[in-house]
């Protein structure tokens, strides 16, 4: 027997609650520090080896944290892929921002096969514009990594969208896992460029970001191309 899931808010309410709790277990964890990681370039380098060489547990809150946020809709998911790239770098931020995106948005996907009350997200509006979207890129792929970058559309109704589709895990597994590679490399990269001083990388993910967004928009509310 399958379990269904009935009370979706409760669920969300319950996961949120934990969210908080890890977050102010991370908070707690690091609070004699948070302030030095803004003061000086010798303090945040000694930080950031710290946090990369000796603690495992800061990098499984965060990773915890991440999964979370992409199963309780409204949480910024994209501030913590950030947060990952300023602390632990280019390598390790990356590898936790793309374990955590891919375990969280997979988790969303086979929790959304399992509720019961699917009907505020069938009626949804950004619902219709992904879809839009879809028609007009052609391209699953590339679709489905626009549809996580841009805030335009929230990704619960993405991950709602995958659910709906007629996929083995298999291939769920692989278009969720193609997807979520540009939008964790693009915040990554912006949060290690904000530690290092990166000034032109930082302002090329933003131009990245902001030119994804416009041409979504336009793509969604043209009629034509």
């Amino acid at each position: 027997m399958i379990y269904r899931i009935k009370n979706e808010k409760k669920l969300q309410r319950t996961l949120l609650i934990i969210f908080i709790i890890v977050l102010l277990g991370f908070i707690y964890r690091y609070h004699s520090v948070i302030g030095s990681f803004f003061s000086d370039e010798l303090n945040r380098r000694e930080l950031q080896h710290f946090l990369r060489q000796h603690d495992k547990i800061g990098a499984v809150l965060l990773l915890l944290l991440i999964i979370i946020s992409l199963i309780v809709p409204g949480i910024p998911t994209a501030l913590l892929f950030v947060i990952g790239g300023a602390v632990y770098g280019y390598a390790l931020g990356l590898f936790i921002n793309v374990l955590g995106s891919f375990t969280g948005n997979l988790t969303a996907i086979l929790l959304f096969r399992r509720l019961d009350n699917q009907s505020r997200y069938h009626s949804s509006k950004y619902l219709r514009n992904f879809k839009r979207l879809l028609k007009k890129i052609k391209n699953p792929y590339l679709a489905l990594m626009i549809g996580y970058i841009i805030p335009v559309i929230p990704t619960s109704l993405v991950n709602f969208y995958l659910s709906q589709l007629k996929l083995t895990i298999r291939q769920q597994v692989k278009m969720v896992l193609i997807a979520v590679l540009p939008v964790t490399f693009i915040y990554t990269f912006s949060g290690g460029a904000i530690t290092r001083g990166n000034l032109m990388l930082l302002l090329f993910a933003i131009v990245v970001i902001g030119l994804t967004i416009l041409i979504s928009q336009r793509l969604i509310t043209r009629k034509h191309i």
